[in-house]
């Protein structure tokens, strides 16, 4: 599939009871919008509760869905592994996403015993039940891209791709729409494998039944770097945190030339 673009303003296992009421999402056939089943156009009206995973009680998290609802928002975008600490801090049950944060080895737990993907579970079921899509974003950015004296990435070529499988299938009949990226550039191939990775592992994991798109830095796109991968289903433009936005539109309008119709 050629990619799209589609501006989306960022200020704005198995699931399938929570996620049949609502359509899959596709990109339309003139390669211009988002739509749901039918054809029916989709506006994508997103909030960032980036850490509503790893910080939010269940009490807390019903509350926050609810209110987005209420206030018609269709879109939580919400990361598993989260930039504050979302690899070692404990979520509000006690549990870390991994083992020995090896990224191949979630810490998931067998029977009744709650773990960190059970309460990734639940948000996104209470979402789906309440009409919101979850823009999913397996990690952040800095957990592929930064290195410094106390930061080694936790993802690699290697990783990346087995980890995106899992997630792929475990979250294969959910209501979602897959954000890989993070908040970061793409500075050298092996960031771009890492992507390229990860992408494939999802779109394994879960048969291709979500739309995969790129979350990138403040003030560009991803058409910078993935305009022309298969597995990107539209492209993601971040403003950025400023007060001034005209001077982001040109952008924008740049991208469409290289649309593929």
């Amino acid at each position: 599939m050629n990619p799209i673009f589609i501006a989306v303003m960022l200020a704005l296992s198995c699931l399938v009871s929570a996620a049949e009421s609502l359509p899959a999402l596709e990109v339309s056939e003139n390669k211009r919008f988002l739509v749901s089943a039918g054809g029916r156009p989709f506006f994508y009206l997103g909030d960032t509760t980036w850490e509503l995973f790893h910080r939010l009680t269940r009490e807390q998290a019903v509350q926050l869905i609810e209110n987005r609802a209420a206030r018609k928002f269709n879109v939580l975008q919400a990361v598993a592994i989260a930039e504050l600490e979302g690899h070692t801090d404990l979520n509000p049950y006690g549990h870390v996403p991994f083992t020995e944060l090896d990224v191949t080895r979630p810490a998931v737990r067998e029977g009744p015993q709650n773990d960190y993907w059970d309460h990734v579970d639940f948000i996104v079921r209470e979402a789906n039940a309440r009409g919101l899509y979850i823009g999913f974003l397996p990690t952040w950015g800095r957990f592929w891209r930064d290195k410094s004296e106390t930061r080694t990435p936790l993802f690699t070529m290697e990783n990346a791709e087995v980890y995106g499988e899992w997630l792929g299938r475990r979250y294969k009949e959910a209501a979602l729409i897959w954000i890989v990226g993070g908040d970061r550039d793409i500075a050298n191939d092996e960031h771009k494998e890492i992507i390229r990775a990860m992408a494939k592992g999802l779109r394994r994991g879960d048969g291709g039944a979500h739309l995969i798109t790129f979350h990138p830095p403040g003030g560009r796109g991803s058409a910078e770097w993935f305009h022309d991968e298969p597995w990107l289903d539209f492209n993601m433009r971040q403003n950025g945190h400023v007060a001034e936005f005209t001077g982001r539109y040109d952008k924008t309008r740049a991208d469409y030339p290289h649309l593929c119709l």
